[in-house]
């Protein structure tokens, strides 16, 4: 495991361990668990774009001219 060092200010450091512990864990562990959402949220988000990609590609919906106009869009 690598060992991260970053400055904090003292104040929030302070705050944020006294908050870990009142929730019955460490620092640490905060920060790896956050680490690990983060990059789960971002490897979700390139998976779903990648997904709307391949959808739109498969699509076969087309406007007149292969273009929608505005007033086209708000014709009733």
């Amino acid at each position: 495991m690598e060992t991260l060092n970053l400055p904090v200010e003292d104040s929030l450091l302070q705050r944020a361990a006294s908050l870990a512990i009142t929730q019955g864990t460490t620092l640490n562990a905060l920060l790896n668990n956050y680490l690990k959402q983060y990059t789960n949220d971002e490897t979700s988000y390139r998976q779903a774009t990648q997904r709307i990609l391949e959808l739109a590609k498969q699509s076969n919906t087309m406007s007149e001219n292969g273009r929608w106009t505005r007033d086209s869009l708000y014709e009733r």
